[in-house]
């Protein structure tokens, strides 16, 4: 119907308005076919920017990440250098009062060697450092500022005595026969007699036997090396100055020169290895056996240098440090042993054959988890607190505490866990003096609690939070991973709290790399090893390193060179045969330190002076 009507409509019109219809739809047409084209275009820039605005976001998401990835690496290396800082140019300290001491400052360790610094009146006011001290000093502290030293002991040492006056003086002074010694007073110094170097010429017979008269040469069993001027007492001198007192091998040569005496560093540096290697090592050997199987143990590991130990330039060795636990009641033996790497070979070599129970006190390195692996059940490992408590001195000394309150400062979570850690320690270190069985009943009823609360507090943290920062998040994991080892210590009185004693007894190698830098060869490296083995036991022990070493080397040559047996106990530091020969060697010693005396004189008499009856 309606297309009947269009029909219609369009006959009853003229040509003229005919034409002019077509014309007018036509251009309808074209606009429509010209709309639906911009259309068209407009839906293809629509999803074109689309298309951009997905790729833009996705960027934006990577860059983000990526932002997020340098804030935490500029975090890490913020700390490192920070740490370094530190360690470089900060005091070195394990005190929990020194180290709050330091974070109360809120100022960042200055570098001495930058010229550049510029100290400002503030940061250089007096005032604000005594505020700081004052505010972390506690009770007693004065006290122990201003308390007298103990009066030297010297009754071990050998007397002179001098009575200094001046009869000619006294007599111009105060007139002859005018005067008289009332009493003396008495005044002590220590004088110090320059080392004594002297040549021992020894003749031994040759004996003519039977009537063939046939000449027997009796053997020299006490010399070190056959017609060389070394004898035991220049041998221990040349080991105590080197690896005791630290003075290296060119100035010991300087000193020798002084004396006139031509000893080159070069001849010195091959005694000391062979006789290391031949006399002592043996004697290092009994030690490692006696300690392998003692049932509490401590060890600890420090890096050392040899140039040429076979590997390319630059490789660094270890040294491993075995000692039994300081709180055990045996015989403290502490040996130092040299390695190529950190790999648990060692560990395992050095326990082959274990068949007792150990309870090794170490870090959580994860060489000491191969060996307690290996051995199991016998090695039982106990963690060390100091470990866990740098952790967050490290965490603590990388967050900005400029300007914060000793109440802000004290409620930072890494001062807190500090403060947990110190108070473990406190109700621990007064347990020392203890047999273990009433160390182990105080550590339940005292301890146990304070390394409860600890533990809480850690576990009330979320790991996987980010705003802990990376230094906190390791030290929270790392005591979370090793709670159980960490708590070992309140299982048994003789188990340390932390391994403290073993990087004690590597302070003094740390002076020994300082000042020698390295070894030559792997061999020298070994060799100063079994050396420092012997000093660092003679001194656990309470003997001296000189005189132990002397025993040593007047011994060992008849057993190695000649075949005599000898007792092994009897080369033990606290053996009742070298506790002998300690003391009747410094009694000899002793008498020959210091000159004569001279007996009290009596005032003189006028002269002219007849002797009354």
């Amino acid at each position: 119907m309606l297309q009947a009507d269009l029909e219609a409509f369009i006959a009853s019109l003229s040509k003229q308005s005919r034409e002019e219809l077509i014309r007018t739809a036509t251009d309808l047409f074209c606009e429509c076919s010209k709309t639906k084209g911009s259309l068209l275009e407009n839906t293809r820039i629509t999803d074109e920017m689309g298309r951009l605005y997905r790729s833009l976001e996705e960027e934006v998401k990577e860059l983000r990440a990526k932002v997020k990835e340098l804030e935490l690496q500029n975090q890490h290396l913020t700390g490192i250098r920070v740490l370094q800082t530190e360690d470089l140019f900060g005091r070195s300290t394990e005190k929990t009062k020194d180290i709050m001491n330091a974070a109360a400052d809120g100022t960042e360790t200055a570098d001495p060697l930058d010229e550049d610094a510029v100290l400002t009146e503030e940061n250089d006011a007096p005032e604000t450092d005594r505020h700081t001290i004052k505010r972390h000093r506690t009770a007693g502290d004065e006290d122990k500022k201003h308390k007298p030293h103990k009066r030297t002991d010297l009754s071990s040492l050998s007397h002179q005595v001098v009575f200094d006056y001046d009869i000619a003086g006294l007599n111009a002074e105060y007139g002859e026969g005018n005067w008289r010694f009332a009493f003396w007073n008495k005044s002590e110094t220590l004088e110090v007699a320059r080392q004594t170097t002297y040549v021992k010429t020894v003749y031994r017979p040759v004996v003519s036997v039977g009537l063939e008269h046939t000449l027997v040469a009796l053997p020299n069993t006490s010399s070190l090396l056959p017609k060389s001027i070394v004898s035991p007492s220049l041998m221990a001198e040349i080991y105590t100055d080197r690896y005791l007192l630290f003075v290296t091998l060119y100035r010991q040569e300087y000193r020798s020169d002084k004396f006139g005496i031509q000893l080159s560093r070069q001849v010195m540096s091959g005694w000391c290895v062979r006789f290391a290697e031949e006399l002592l090592s043996p004697v290092v050997l009994h030690l490692s056996d006696l300690l392998r199987y003692m049932l509490y143990q401590q060890c600890d590991e420090t890096h050392w240098l040899a140039i040429r130990d076979g590997r390319a330039p630059g490789r660094q060795s270890f040294v491993w440090v075995h000692r039994t636990s300081e709180l055990a009641q045996t015989h403290q033996i502490i040996l130092f042993c040299f390695n190529l790497s950190r790999a648990a070979s060692h560990l395992l070599e050095f326990y082959s054959g274990l068949q007792t129970e150990v309870h090794l006190t170490c870090d959580c390195y994860s060489g000491y988890e191969t060996l307690a692996s290996a051995f199991a059940p016998l090695v039982i490992l106990s963690a060390c607190m100091m470990h866990a408590r740098r952790r967050f001195v490290d965490a603590l000394k990388v967050i900005d505490t400029a300007g914060l309150s000793d109440e802000e400062l004290s409620g930072l979570p890494e001062a807190k866990a500090i403060g947990l850690i110190q108070e473990i320690y406190a109700a621990d270190e007064k347990l020392k003096s203890l047999t273990p069985e009433e160390r182990l009943e105080h550590r339940r009823l005292e301890v146990k609690p304070k390394v409860d609360a600890f533990f809480d507090y850690v576990r009330t943290f979320d790991l996987k939070s980010a705003d802990l920062h990376e230094k906190m998040r390791d030290a929270l994991q790392y005591s979370v991973n090793h709670e159980e080892a960490l708590r070992r210590f309140l299982e048994d009185g003789s188990i340390p709290i932390d391994n403290g004693a073993t990087e004690r007894s590597i302070r003094p190698l740390t002076i020994l790399r300082r000042n020698a830098l390295f070894s030559c060869t792997s061999r020298g490296a070994r060799a100063t090893m079994t050396v420092f083995s012997l000093i660092e036991t003679a001194k656990a022990n309470g003997a001296e390193p000189y005189w132990y070493l002397r025993y040593l080397l007047e011994v060992m040559p008849a057993h190695v060179y000649h075949g005599k047996s000898v007792d092994p106990d009897s080369l033990l530091p606290w053996s009742p045969q070298y506790l002998e020969y300690e003391k009747q060697s410094k009694s000899v010693l002793i008498g020959l330190q210091a000159p004569p005396g001279m007996e009290k004189p009596h005032t003189p008499r006028k002269k002219g002076l007849k002797k009354s009856a």
